[in-house]
């Protein structure tokens, strides 16, 4: 009889054991890893922002210092990008919105 009750009471701890574990596990995944999850997108965004940042500045710079910078797109071609003043280019080839809407 005292061992029926000793396995009873092992049955019963295993249950309660089994129904803690899992009681966690279901707190982790609704609160513990969301939370997670959104630190670590927020600090992303962060990296994503400041890489771009740092790169168009660079860019910038470049063209500053250089006059022009290459860009190189893969498959031997190569993109230029430099300064453009649209007032020194004159009246030759650009149109404003201005001049293009004229009303009859």
């Amino acid at each position: 009889m005292r061992d029926e009750v000793e396995k009873t009471r092992l049955i019963i701890k295993a249950l309660i054991a089994i129904v803690v574990v899992l009681g966690l596990v279901v707190v982790y995944l609704l609160v513990a890893l969301p939370a997670y999850n959104s630190s670590l997108n927020n600090a992303y965004g962060q990296g994503v922002n400041y890489g771009v940042n740092y790169t168009v500045l660079s860019i910038l710079q470049s063209i500053q210092t250089h006059g022009y910078v290459a860009i190189p797109l893969g498959n031997n071609q190569t993109a230029y990008l430099t300064a453009f003043n649209p007032n020194a280019v004159g009246n030759s080839s650009v149109k404003t919105a201005a001049s293009t809407n004229k009303s009859a």
